[in-house]
């Protein structure tokens, strides 16, 4: 049986919910009409191509991310926050982004903006050498990268950023990049793969299909990693 109490207590979130859910829709809706692109196509000289990349803007590395791994625009701000609320739809404040509206989408909403179009991950093993990663296998089309920020140097906080695979060579595509830089042997990549794991980061692999294991799918739902 409820106590007075409770039943109070209930009623005043649900009157602030109806209060407050209005505004913070407006606010959202605000500042993701005032966002400004990002991206661009950057020639790389020494191979006569062009790579797309998006630089950092706010705390949407996430975003950032997903888009350099297309090699194209294929999720704005809008997208993302979408697919962040219908991750927890009854929710008054939206567990998987920044509820200032700057960003900071999870792990959870990467992962699903990969999910509709039909792409995979697999977290890598950290246990394992770096080495046992296959980057000539063809279904990998990229690497995502989650680190321990640069910037922040107040309080932590995570980056993602993409390693893009075009033509058979590997692009550093990291927002915080002024432009994209190419990894010019597969010793130089798995280098710096074992310094990302080395400083407590994780690399994950994008797959264009997925492998028949049980290291595909990782429970996304206890994994609460943000972006800067």
């Amino acid at each position: 049986m409820t106590s007075s109490g409770e039943f109070w207590t209930e009623v005043l979130d649900a009157v602030l919910d109806l209060l407050w859910r209005p505004l913070w829709f407006v606010y959202d809706q605000i500042y993701t009409c005032c966002q400004y692109p990002g991206e661009g196509y950057v020639r790389m000289a020494e191979d006569e191509i062009e790579i797309y990349h998006e630089k950092q803007k706010l705390q949407r590395c996430g975003l950032h991310t997903v888009n350099n791994l297309f090699q194209r625009h294929e999720f704005s701000v809008r997208d993302f926050n979408e697919i962040a609320r219908n991750l927890s739809p009854g929710s008054f404040v939206c567990p998987h982004k920044s509820v200032w509206g700057t960003g900071n989408y999870d792990i959870n909403v990467i992962f699903s903006a990969l999910t509709t179009r039909e792409k995979f991950v697999k977290w890598w093993d950290r246990r394992k050498p770096v080495e046992d990663i296959d980057l000539q296998d063809e279904n990998i089309f990229g690497l995502i990268i989650n680190q321990q920020s640069d910037n922040l140097k107040v309080w932590k906080s995570k980056h993602w950023f993409a390693i893009v695979r075009k033509n058979g060579d590997y692009y550093n595509c990291n927002s915080n990049l002024s432009k994209p830089k190419k990894f010019e042997e597969l010793k130089d990549l798995y280098a710096h793969l074992q310094k990302v794991i080395d400083k407590g980061g994780e690399v994950i692999l994008a797959l264009h299909s997925s492998e028949d294991n049980t290291d595909v799918k990782k429970d996304v739902e206890a994994t609460s990693e943000e972006g800067s």
